[in-house]
């Protein structure tokens, strides 16, 4: 298989910044044009796995698995390409906080839909829901998020009230499989049932509205070191992505004499085991990630 999942799924809050201010957000983070939706450049992260096998001991130099994997450094560029190519990790999972349950993980059929057909396999359920009408939710039969006063089943989420709709199967399904992918592994098995109870589908105009608008925005100061005051013009606002955002993007092997897909997944696989920093402010602790290669070393 020469494509595979990865799956991001933040620690900390994440910024992933455009480099220029918008409005009042003078840092705010990456989006897709059309969408809207949040994304983490697919260079951020393979200059993160980079950095990662160079941190491991993995030389930089011409005959490395470095260079195999990632491409030569600028300067020799012309000599050939890396091995694999690295989407966006575009938003799969917002964080919103929840009347029942603390908080739930949104998603919408759109989403959903987009990555059925970019991701063909067994990984995925066949079918993604339908769209929804407004005000309208799916949640897991196992749900915690669901305040079914008055036999009526409502959520709120981000202060909207939504009404459930009657079961649905195919939302259970899409629960496990991407629980599967994010949370793989006996230790996070806890986290599975997690997700799984945690899970709702809203209609794809709410998730966009809350994509955009329930993302975290924090003040940032900057002191005169001998006044002890704010510095003139110290002052800024940055955006960052809230902790436990889910992300999911594609990797993608080209066949060459370099280094063989099977070395390749079995060293992407091991860059991955643990946390990983991305995008901005490390030394205030953002960008913690877990990284996940569905498929792992296979």
């Amino acid at each position: 298989m020469n494509t595979r999942i990865y799956a991001l799924h933040a620690i900390s809050p994440l910024h992933a910044g455009t480099g220029q201010g918008q409005d009042l957000i003078d840092l705010p983070i990456a989006r897709e044009r059309a969408t809207e939706h949040p994304i983490l450049p697919g260079s951020s992260v393979k200059g993160v796995l980079r950095a990662a096998a160079i941190d491991s001991g993995w030389s930089d130099d011409g005959g490395s698995t470095t260079w195999a994997l990632f491409g030569p450094d600028t300067s020799q560029a012309h000599q050939h390409g890396s091995a694999i190519s690295v989407s966006d990790a575009r938003l799969l999972a917002l964080p919103v906080q929840s009347d029942r349950g603390t908080f739930a993980w949104l998603t919408c059929p759109f989403v959903l839909a987009r990555l059925r057909r970019d991701l063909p396999g067994n990984a995925l359920p066949k079918i993604a829901p339908k769209p929804l009408g407004d005000s309208k939710c799916l949640i897991t039969s196992a749900s915690i998020l669901a305040d079914g006063k008055n036999k009526v089943n409502k959520v709120t989420v981000g202060g909207l009230s939504m009404d459930v709709y009657p079961e649905d199967t195919i939302t259970d399904k899409w629960a496990e499989a991407l629980a599967n992918v994010v949370f793989a592994g006996d230790t996070l098995r806890p986290w599975m049932d997690l997700f799984v109870k945690r899970f709702c589908i809203v209609d794809d105009d709410t998730f966009t509205w809350l994509a955009s608008n329930n993302t975290e925005l924090r003040a940032r100061i900057r002191l005169d070191s001998e006044k002890g005051t704010v510095e003139k013009g110290g002052l800024w606002y940055e955006e960052t992505l809230p902790s436990e955002s889910i992300l999911l993007g594609m990797i993608h092997y080209s066949k060459n004499n370099r280094i063989t897909a099977k070395d390749t997944w079995a060293k992407l696989a091991k860059l991955c085991d643990g946390t990983l920093q991305m995008g901005g402010n490390a030394s205030v602790g953002n960008g913690i990630v877990r990284m996940v290669l569905h498929g792992g070393a296979k």
